[in-house]
């Protein structure tokens, strides 16, 4: 089956109007101003590609947390902006609560002290334990990084609620984890 070149615009567009693309360059005046042709991943693309989602499922994983809103302007016209590149990209989050950053670190050592009771088989253990490692060390960080801390909070609330058999314990945690996110990234 080949893909048409509409069906790659309208992908690229669909990425792009997600924040999860750019253009890699700008067009001339001459040329398409909606083509990206060559678009590359944004930094939110990365995280969807690294996090093994699909765009909807990252999507709706974002809207979890605090709110996220990004303006595009490309091509303006008759605008004085900084740079050759003629695109300007604003993201403004709201609702990310610093002084509740040591939540975190508490619900890592929850974590870490129920894991042999969990039962869960080595391989997913392991995944939590990492990802409880890869929290403690981003909450300890002065000044949290927002978007560090939302990743190892997501990779470690991912593990818990992927486990393969689901207990009393476990979903204590869970719920732990759902309460103390929404405190921090607000909910």
């Amino acid at each position: 089956m080949r893909i048409t070149r509409q069906e790659v615009r309208e992908a690229e567009h669909y990425l792009w109007g997600q924040g999860l693309v750019e253009p890699s360059f700008t067009p001339d005046e001459d040329e398409d101003p909606d083509l990206l042709s060559m678009p590359r991943l944004t930094a939110r693309g990365i995280d969807c590609v690294e996090m093994g989602l699909r765009v909807s499922e990252f999507n709706n994983r974002a809207q979890g947390g605090a709110a996220t809103h990004t303006y595009n302007v490309h091509n303006p016209k008759g605008s004085v902006i900084g740079g050759s590149h003629g695109t300007v990209r604003q993201t403004n989050n709201f609702g990310f609560d610093a002084a509740q950053v040591g939540h975190l670190l508490q619900l890592a050592t929850l974590i870490r002290q129920m894991a042999p009771v969990l039962n869960l088989p080595a391989e997913e253990e392991a995944e939590l334990l990492d990802g409880v490692r890869e929290l403690e060390t981003a909450a300890s960080d002065a000044p949290a990084d927002q978007g560090v801390l939302r990743r190892a909070t997501d990779r470690v609330m991912l593990a818990l609620t992927s486990a393969s058999e689901v207990t009393g314990g476990l979903s204590l945690l869970i719920q732990q984890g759902h309460e103390i996110a929404n405190a921090v990234f607000g909910g």
